[in-house]
């Protein structure tokens, strides 16, 4: 069989296509309203007063490209509420919350978001990188976090969170 020029645009195409719809499955949606589930949840050696009771998170992602994370957390020093927007390209955000100002760096790695950030905490510079994961199902969302540059040293936790 000879392959003609019209048929090698045609299978190139359909071969290019179909590689962009496999990249672009890899990316799942975080949106919805996500409630930690305490139970599944690993805080590692946070000291207890620091462990959420309740933390509840509202994201909003625009494709590949954003995501908003408005999170609630409730526990022994009362309730505290964030709005943060990172750009998913590899590109630095900027957000403010009670602490001060967080720079963030957000990308995807396969179908998980990997986010590292920096900030300035009474003199202290705390770094976090975080890796964001959907089970398969897209119903439950784990979120594991390393916190460098804490007087505890540096602090493991792994938060699950139920979509609802």
């Amino acid at each position: 069989m000879r392959l003609t020029r019209s048929t090698f645009v045609v299978c190139l195409a359909a071969t290019l296509l179909a590689s962009v719809s496999a990249w672009a499955a890899d990316k799942p949606s975080f949106t919805g309203a996500w409630e930690m589930n305490k139970a599944k949840s690993d805080f590692g050696q946070m000291q207890p007063q620091m462990v959420p009771d309740k933390l509840t998170q509202k994201i909003a992602q625009k494709g590949e490209a954003e995501m908003r994370v408005e999170s609630t957390t409730t526990g022994a020093r009362g309730t505290a509420s964030t709005d943060m927007k990172y750009k998913l390209d590899g590109s630095e955000s900027t957000n403010k919350n009670q602490m001060g100002e967080v720079r963030s760096v957000a990308k995807w790695e396969g179908s998980a978001i990997a986010i590292s950030s920096k900030r300035e905490v009474q003199g202290m510079s705390i770094s976090l990188t975080e890796k964001w994961e959907l089970a398969a199902d897209g119903k439950t969302m784990t979120v594991n976090r390393t916190m460098t540059g804490t007087p505890m040293g540096d602090v493991v936790t792994k938060t699950v969170f139920d979509k609802q």
